[in-house]
């Protein structure tokens, strides 16, 4: 039975920057069966296709737009810049653009996802992962921008310190790039990460004012309303988009 659109439960950021739609969807009002239940917009995840391509045509006549690029993601730090006639499934983790009516889509179960909105109108989505994170993905993002000032950013759902457990093999990889005396926590004989605040860091390293960094701290390993890999392993994607419509 296909989703309502007039019900679909979207999270958005508080202060969306005019001219701009930021949302990140949910479990809810989608197509797809079993573990993937309901509103699954990951093409790679052996989901049916078929309800997959349901679920993307429910969200899109929902929000009014056309076309939603997506990528293949790959933990990279990879930025793939979108024109008009762009198409999907680029190895990368990133999308920047300076189109009107093209929707930048990000998939995520416990990442991650960042909007970046720039003074003149350009606009980027990143899937931040720990890898990708690691691997310079912010950083590339603010050099695509150039020297266009950075007006607005916004860290989205993701996995949340209390629930990301690492090992110590994550904590000797990274312990050079990562503020990890700040973002390691250490309770009950366990390490947690802090990726949120993580990422937070990279941006105001590159000199972004935390006054311009959005939160919006819902945790997908602890809220069941959002898809999560390390809670459930086999499970949907959901999708964060950044769109200009001006």
């Amino acid at each position: 039975m296909q989703g309502n659109t007039k019900e679909i439960p979207l999270i958005k950021p508080e202060n969306i920057v005019e001219y701009f739609n930021i949302f990140t969807t949910t479990r809810f009002s989608g197509v797809s069966d079993g573990p993937y239940k309901s509103f699954n917009f990951g093409y790679f995840c052996e989901d049916d296709l078929l309800n997959v391509e349901k679920n993307y045509k429910i969200l899109k006549d929902l929000i009014g737009i056309s076309r939603i690029v997506t990528l293949r993601q790959v933990h990279g730090s990879n930025i793939i810049e979108v024109k008009k006639d762009t198409p999907s499934f680029f190895n990368g983790d990133g999308l920047f653009s300076k189109e009107v009516g093209i929707g930048l889509g990000i998939l995520t179960a416990d990442c991650y996802s960042v909007q970046i909105i720039g003074e003149n109108g350009s606009y980027a989505n990143l899937h931040c992962g720990w890898k990708s994170v690691f691997n310079g993905i912010v950083n590339n993002a603010i050099k695509m921008f150039g020297k266009e000032d950075i007006r607005k950013v916004y860290i989205n759902v993701g996995i949340c310190k209390d629930c990301f457990e690492v090992k110590g093999d994550f904590i000797n990889y990274t312990k050079e790039v990562f503020n990890i005396d700040k973002n390691l926590i250490y309770k009950n004989g366990k390490y947690f990460f802090d990726l949120r605040s993580q990422i937070e860091d990279m941006f105001l390293k590159n000199g972004i004012e935390k006054n311009r960094i959005e939160h919006i701290r819902d945790c997908s390993y602890c809220n069941k309303n959002f898809y999560s890999y390390r809670r459930d392993k086999v499970t949907g994607r959901m999708i964060s988009v950044i769109s200009r419509v001006r």
